[in-house]
């Protein structure tokens, strides 16, 4: 009986062993990436958000509404071109992400944020339920500098092409 138990736990001990190898052999497990990117606009927000309002330096604000099917629009906009670009530029906005958080080494005006070139509000009807502000374009052309007011978080960000948002 006891060379029978003997046997058993070396099987097991063996068993044990070859299993953990062939999981760390085996070239078809991939780690899973993890992810560094942040919302810039939550997901569960992104149904509630009614309106945009875009501040630029050039143009003042531009407001963008969301129309009762769905699509958005801004005042005075009767070209259908322009409605759809601005409808596909605000779903790109609402899923836009920080894709590379960095560390802040220079004032913010290195970037191009203590004067943005856009400040991007969003509203739940009067509520504001978010706030970034866009500066320079990557040296890289990869992306713009991105501050999300609410955590004081700065990145690139890939945004869509905000001056489709704004009327001459």
């Amino acid at each position: 009986m006891q060379i029978r138990d003997w046997l058993l736990t070396i099987a097991a001990v063996a068993m044990t062993v070859w299993a953990a190898t062939a999981v760390w052999d085996d070239p078809t497990i991939i780690e899973p990436e993890v992810s560094t990117e942040i919302a810039l606009v939550s997901a569960d927000l992104h149904t509630a958000i009614d309106r945009v309002v875009l501040t630029t330096a050039v143009n003042g604000d531009v407001e963008i509404f969301r129309t009762d099917t769905g699509t958005w629009a801004a005042e005075n906009v009767t070209q259908d071109d322009l409605a759809q670009s601005i409808t596909i530029a605000m779903g790109q906005l609402l899923d836009a992400t920080i894709v590379e958080p960095i560390a802040i080494e220079s004032p913010l005006s290195a970037y191009g944020l203590a004067q943005p070139a856009y400040v991007v509000q969003l509203y739940n009807g009067a509520v504001q339920v978010a706030e970034f502000s866009v500066g320079n374009e990557t040296a890289t052309a990869t992306g713009y500098y991105v501050l999300q007011t609410s955590s004081q978080t700065v990145g690139i960000s890939r945004l869509p092409d905000l001056t489709t948002l704004i009327m001459p």
